[in-house]
């Protein structure tokens, strides 16, 4: 993704410790103490192996058939 349709800087803007708000919800949870800094690191990284494990799945997977491109697609 290119990112034409954003002014520059903007996602680095919203990226950064302040504004993320991945890292304000992180930051609320040991704050308010919902959750203990280490079980907040040990989600993150369970998340990540998450991702990793679907991405290795995607990646490893057959193309779907060429017949299978409309299916499932709303046709108004």
């Amino acid at each position: 993704d290119p990112l034409n349709y954003r002014a520059p800087g903007e996602v680095d803007e919203w990226l950064g410790a302040e504004k993320d708000p991945i890292q304000r919800f992180k930051q609320v949870l040991i704050r308010e103490e919902i959750l203990p800094a280490d079980e907040v690191e040990t989600i993150e990284v369970e998340a990540r192996q998450i991702c990793v494990q679907a991405v290795e799945f995607a990646l490893n997977s057959p193309h779907p058939a060429l017949e299978a491109l409309m299916q499932d697609v709303l046709v108004e």
